[in-house]
């Protein structure tokens, strides 16, 4: 453990950036302060959770323990940022009905983000990503008016799954 706690000099240096963070933005939801209060500020506590969970993940030795801690952290640093998006206006609360898909592209982020950070040593992590991101795909293509605005740009899909495959290919090159 202590080999590993070497290679992480920065460690408290980012932990205490984090918590610094984190308090200066409590002091702004206590205060009013940018429009921050208590009733739009709650995806933070989500979004915090999953950077908590990313900083133990980065600071995990164990390539199984950090992938799994990884995917965790994605998925709540995610949903925290897509909620954070309708509680300050930028989106209403009635466009989740279309924009529920996301749901869905959450979670395949996560098993991508977790099969990087394994240094892409199960390939369940792959085949799971690129398999929830297509099935979102599609069901973008059932929501009304994601036909006409997405209809043109589907090749994008393929171009994603083939730099997963690039970017699984420099993972199990030998060292």
């Amino acid at each position: 453990m202590k080999k590993h706690q070497q290679s992480q000099p920065n460690f408290p240096f980012v932990a205490g950036g984090l918590i610094t963070l984190i308090g200066v933005l409590l002091l702004a939801v206590a205060n009013n302060w940018g429009g921050l209060n208590s009733s739009n500020f709650w995806p933070a506590y989500i979004l915090m959770t999953g950077l908590g969970l990313a900083g133990w993940a980065w600071g995990t030795a164990s390539n199984v323990g950090r992938a799994i801690l990884a995917y965790f952290a994605t998925i709540l640093t995610l949903l925290g940022l897509f909620f954070f998006k309708f509680t300050l206006g930028l989106f209403i609360w009635r466009d989740m009905a279309e924009l529920w898909p996301v749901f869905i592209l959450i979670p395949g982020i996560g098993l991508l983000v977790s099969y990087w950070i394994s240094k892409f040593s199960p390939l369940v992590y792959m085949a799971a990503g690129l398999i929830v991101p297509s099935v979102l795909f599609l069901g973008l293509l059932q929501v009304d008016g994601w036909q006409q605005s997405v209809g043109k740009l589907w090749p994008v899909l393929i171009i994603l799954v083939g730099l997963v495959v690039v970017f699984a290919g420099v993972g199990f090159k030998k060292k």
